[in-house]
């Protein structure tokens, strides 16, 4: 941000008899006393001619700075909060940042204040650190529309980015909407807004106005706009205007676009883009000459970059008709190694998607027992967004492998597999009143949760992923009652999730399986727990409709049952024997162990299958 503007003042020292001189000066001869008539000031401004390529890395430079300006307060904005009227974060590099809001609800009205306070905190829209506030004021919200404007302040925020110091101190609008097609914001300075640093140089900028689009559905980035930068010690006064949307294709250099620097003392200085042949590199011309400069050189890439992140700064491809690249994954506020356990994955690419080839419908679960998730794939313009059926286990590690994707001219690109770490900052665990349950019976549910950062529970919102007619008795409560008496009678389980969120924005969820065992005629239920050696951690439902049952009787206190499946070659055996002197009876028999090992005065169990066991 910002790493080539502050110092353009020593690129002048050869040129200019003082820095950034800000005018004229005077003085006045002893002796004479006869009187002057004044004269008429003369123009003052930046003169071009100086070094014309300095300006335009100047006018560049901070157009670019200030679209990360923005995205850092539109990102802040976007995190999630709860009802909590404070909450802190530990940044990615172990600095803290701290949102303070004026009210406890869960979304944004009309005259919410939010006070972010930074402390060594890294961000990735700079690619460094931020230290001091940033207070946001909205003054208006639009769900529907993803729409917003706010307005920011900055009071010497400090920013730390490749061992310099800038400060920052001003206000701005900003008016932002953000959809899955597009992301887009305008950004309005009205008074003067600075940013210096320590040794005392500084640039100050007024009248100004940048909009930043990303257009999904053609992969595109845009720049318009214009203002004004007054005089400082860096330079005299000059105004930007774009003539002409500086136009791009996602991490492309751009290759539409002309932008004009003018000042009161000097011809107009303008900058215009390449098509293919010197992509990488910008035309300038003032006063007949030309010249041409890096992009990589002048800018950090926040405009052309897909997302908020700049991912290599300064550097982009070349642009061509016929580009297509993965461009990776936008996992927003996120890290890989610490991802929300049913957030959408969003893959990135420079072009438009025609289609997906072959496709990954899963994650996963390759390093542990826990089941693998189904995942559906849509595709918006230039992204493909993956999004899990059911949560992902707390702390596991889930891969995706790659997928193929081809766009309008038939070129195809494969993505890397990626492998990520379900978070643990939000658990939750659904415990249930029995284990087995008949269609006309009432099963209780309860949700337990842990959060992060000492989060507490305000609600839950309970589901069924499954779809079967199950009824919540109350969907914003920890304990509730659940009505399966519309499950179809060939159905035998059903899946249910609880979201539960937090007064701090963090979101836990869980997803039970309730077992329905048949309305009549013969059936083999059981439940195993995970790692269990006999029944590998199955819940397993056979009735007489798809098994064959057997019983073999011994005496009137042992019989042994065996069920096999009519189509696969799964079998179960269980033997029973009542405690010696009793007879077998259907009830409640407790403190079984292993038969035919068992003490006389207790009952014995043995329970085996599928080759694990007796």
């Amino acid at each position: 941000m910002l790493k080539k503007s502050p110092y353009i003042c020593l690129a002048f020292a050869l040129t200019l008899s003082a820095c950034g001189g800000g005018g004229s000066s005077s003085s006045s001869g002893g002796g004479s006393s006869t009187p002057t008539t004044p004269s008429t000031p003369e123009p003052t401004g930046a003169d071009f001619s100086l070094s014309p390529v300095d300006y335009t890395v100047a006018g560049l430079d901070t157009m670019d700075s200030m679209i990360q300006l923005g995205n850092i307060t539109n990102n802040m904005l976007k995190q999630p909060r709860g009802n909590a009227t404070e909450i802190s974060n530990i940044c990615e590099n172990g600095g803290i940042s701290t949102a303070t809001y004026s009210s406890g609800s869960t979304t944004f009205t009309s005259g919410d204040v939010v006070t972010f306070s930074f402390n060594d905190c890294f961000h990735k829209e700079i690619g460094g650190d931020l230290s001091g506030d940033i207070t946001a004021e909205i003054t208006s919200v639009d769900i529907n529309q993803g729409a917003m404007t706010y307005d920011a302040s900055f009071n010497q925020l400090e920013t730390i980015v490749n061992d310099g110091r800038l400060f920052i101190s001003g206000d701005f609008t900003v008016q932002s909407i953000s959809t899955l097609p597009l992301d887009s914001f305008t950004l309005s300075i009205s008074d003067p807004f600075s940013i210096s640093q320590p040794d005392g140089f500084e640039i100050l900028l007024d009248d100004f106005q940048l909009t930043h689009t990303r257009d999904w559905l053609t992969a595109k980035y845009s720049l318009d706009g214009h203002g004004q930068f007054l005089e400082s010690n860096v330079f005299d006064a000059f105004a930007f205007s774009v003539d002409e949307p500086i136009v791009g294709y996602f991490s492309e250099y751009p290759h539409e676009g002309k932008v004009t620097l003018s000042s009161d003392v000097s011809s107009d200085l303008v900058i215009t883009t390449n098509f293919v042949t010197d992509s990488d590199m910008y035309n300038f011309e003032f006063a007949g000459d030309t010249g041409a400069m890096d992009w990589s050189f002048s800018v950090d890439g926040a405009m052309w970059s897909a997302s908020t992140e700049v991912g290599y700064f300064g550097y982009a491809t070349h642009h061509r008709a016929d580009n297509f690249h993965y461009l990776g994954i936008n996992t927003g506020p996120h890290t890989i190694n610490n991802y929300p356990i049913l957030e959408s994955l969003e893959f990135q690419f420079s072009r438009p998607i025609a289609s997906i080839g072959t496709q990954t419908t899963k994650l996963y679960s390759v390093w542990s027992n826990n089941p693998d998730v189904e995942v559906t794939a849509d595709v918006v313009g230039a992204k493909v967004i993956l999004t899990p059926t059911s949560p992902l286990t707390p702390g596991v590690e889930y891969t995706l492998y790659g997928f193929e994707v081809f766009d309008a001219l038939g070129q195809s690109i494969s993505t890397d597999s990626v492998t990520l770490t379900a978070s643990t900052a939000a658990i939750a665990e659904i415990e249930t009143s029995d284990n087995f349950y008949s269609r006309d019976s009432q099963p209780s549910l309860s949700v337990f949760s842990n959060f992060a950062n000492g989060g507490e529970t305000v609600s839950v919102q309970w589901s069924e992923i499954t779809d079967y007619g199950v009824t919540f008795s109350d969907d914003g409560g920890s304990e509730i009652y659940v009505d399966i008496s519309a499950i179809p009678s060939d159905v035998n389980e059903v899946t249910v999730m609880a979201e539960a969120i937090s007064d701090n924005g963090l979101i836990a969820f869980a997803t039970k399986t309730l077992l329905i065992v048949p309305d009549t005629g013969s059936y083999l239920a059981f439940k195993s727990e995970e790692g269990d050696y006999i029944g590998a951690g199955q819940s397993v439902i056979m009735d007489d409709t798809d098994s064959v049952f057997s019983v073999q009787t011994y005496s009137t206190q042992e019989i042994e049952a065996r069920v096999d499946s009519s189509f696969f070659s799964d079998y179960w055996s269980l033997n029973l024997e009542a405690p010696e002197g009793s007879e077998l009876e259907v009830g409640t028999y407790n403190d079984a162990t292993r038969w035919p090992f068992q003490a006389a005065l207790v009952p014995g169990l043995d329970f085996s299958g599928n080759h694990r066991g007796l």
